[in-house]
């Protein structure tokens, strides 16, 4: 008989608490320091906390990875209860939580550290995948090949409003944040092999350009897979939002639009109004 299968992410992951739970997705958080205090991300902080600093005193929080003792516990919280683990980390390329996890998964059994060389939304739309495999049935090793052989169709792009929290967390040079937020340009980053590449540079009103890189988005490939796309956002309005959604859908019938919220470890990056998009090609 085989044994039941525990799905897990990092926190980047991105999915609200509702989402997790509707998935039976288990999330592990990554840390963030703010000011003189340390914070697991989305457990004792949320992004309304950090934006709220930031407006009141221009602090712009820290992030840190999880440790591998940290792994350690969090994976035997499964595998004591006779369970396989199949864990979705960030990025390789972006973070050393892989690394930590895989050092981590060395002294257990059952457990699968996926690389999704990826961050927010394009891991969500992985381990979404690796939820319905898992609910028909499907075995730990199984679930890790497949979403394998998925991760080169995943497209995971953001847009930002500004530049600042890039800029003080090291993301970008002073000089490239001072010329955007003067020309009032607003950067498309695309994830590429797991590394954040700037894909265009956008100038005018955030809420026009948000629509437009919608659209270019949905243009961008013709075998865009109509399961599911994932809409993420780190403080748009309602209204936007809304607007929003439905270019999504007049443009073509997805089976599923999901919006979520950014949660402190993008957010920290990004900062508030930032946009972004991911779906998986054929």
């Amino acid at each position: 008989m085989s044994k039941p299968v525990a799905i897990t992410a990092d926190s980047p992951i991105d999915l609200t608490p509702e989402l997790a739970k509707q998935f039976n997705i288990t999330i592990i958080p990554l840390y963030v320091g703010l000011a003189d205090k340390t914070y697991r991300d989305g457990v004792d902080i949320t992004p309304e906390d950090i934006f709220k600093r930031y407006e009141e005193e221009k602090i712009i929080p820290r992030t840190s990875s999880i440790s591998i003792a940290d792994y350690t516990d969090f994976f035997r919280s499964f595998t004591d209860k006779g369970m396989t683990v199949v864990h979705f980390s960030l990025s390789s390329e972006i973070s050393s939580t892989h690394q930590n996890a895989l050092i981590a998964a060395e002294d257990l059994n059952d457990v699968y550290i996926f690389d999704s060389l990826n961050l927010s939304t394009g891991i969500a739309l992985l381990a979404e995948k690796a939820c319905k495999m898992r609910d028909n049935g499907f075995e730990a090793e199984k679930i890790f090949e497949a979403v394998r052989d998925l991760r080169g169709h995943i497209c995971q792009s953001f847009v930002i409003d500004k530049l600042e929290f890039l800029r003080k967390g090291g993301r970008c040079s002073a000089m490239t944040a001072l010329g955007a937020n003067m020309l009032s340009i607003h950067p498309s980053i695309e994830v590429r092999a797991g590394k954040l590449e700037l894909a265009k540079k956008y100038r005018g009103k955030i809420e026009t350009i948000q629509l437009n890189y919608i659209r270019e988005q949905l243009n961008k490939h013709k075998d865009i897979n109509l399961d599911t796309v994932f809409v993420c956002h780190s403080g748009i309005s309602d209204i936007q939002l809304n607007a929003i959604c439905s270019l999504v859908a007049e443009h073509l019938e997805f089976k599923e639009i999901i919006v979520t919220k950014a949660g402190c470890t993008i957010s920290t990056h990004c900062g508030p109004d930032c946009l972004g998009f991911a779906y998986l090609t054929n």
